[in-house]
């Protein structure tokens, strides 16, 4: 089964055990205000994680907060990337030779 296929999804939102499942969702969402909102780490885009008035956590995903739509901002993308190099290459600190030892002497 191709899961890309548009046309999978549609035949699925049409069958009664998921039009079921849409309905307990509706009834789970509807006549509740969000109290707080948190952004999680989905790997490939941010996570929505909404709590609900009645204690009830749910999860949202925005097209918008996938990583390819972010990377194209180009002030995201250019800050990212500063922040990425500054990870990998961080100055390595030299070691205090201690006075009087030169470390390229050779022993006779």
């Amino acid at each position: 089964m191709n899961t890309d296929d548009p046309s999978v999804l549609e035949r699925v939102m049409a069958c009664l055990a998921a039009q079921l499942k849409l309905q307990t969702v509706r009834a789970m969402l509807e006549g509740r205000r969000i109290k707080k909102v948190e952004f999680t780490n989905e790997i490939h885009t941010v996570g929505i994680l909404l709590h609900l008035d009645n204690k009830e956590e749910v999860v949202v995903s925005m097209a918008e907060l996938s990583l390819t739509m972010l990377l194209r901002d180009p002030d995201i993308g250019r800050q990212e990337q500063y922040l990425y190099e500054k990870t990998l290459y961080r100055p390595m600190k030299r070691r205090r030779q201690k006075k009087g030892t030169n470390s390229d002497a050779k022993e006779t």
